[in-house]
């Protein structure tokens, strides 16, 4: 049992386990992965959490155990939530990897993609762009035409 936590709290190498199609698969969680909404890069914290039938039944309609790590990896802006589910049949890992970017970050991106930002917002609604907001909108087209 002690070697099975340890493997449980362990912190994987940056990308190390790849899971996106656990989140996607499965109807009840990828129901739920609609539903939930990501924390911005600052405001997450590492933190290791146990707790039964974790956010009310996400993972299973069954009961089950849940133990979350999360990591933030400083440089690389990039969090994981790595979550161990435990269920009467059986357990699973699930790595949910979040790059978080910043509009000079994305800006990099789309430039390096052939595309031009024409305009950047704090939502898709159109507000004017607010550094501190937790989510943004961008406007680009393609930089050949």
């Amino acid at each position: 049992m002690f070697n099975k936590l340890k493997e449980i709290s362990s912190r994987p190498a940056l990308f190390e386990f790849y899971t996106a199609d656990e989140l996607w698969t499965n109807a009840h969680t990828a129901n739920q992965m609609l539903q939930y909404h990501l924390n911005a890069f600052n405001q997450k914290a590492e933190s290791a959490t146990y707790e039964k039938n974790q956010l009310n039944g996400f993972w299973s309609p069954d009961d089950y155990y849940a133990f979350v790590n999360c990591f933030k990896y400083e440089t690389e802006k990039v969090t994981l939530d790595k979550y161990t589910i435990i269920e009467a049949g059986g357990a699973r890992t699930v790595y949910n990897w979040s790059q978080h970017f910043s509009p000079s970050m994305l800006k990099h991106e789309f430039t390096e993609s052939s595309l031009k930002v024409e305009a950047l917002f704090s939502d898709v609604a159109g507000q004017s762009f607010n550094p501190e907001s937790n989510e943004m909108a961008i406007v680009a087209r393609n930089s050949n035409l």
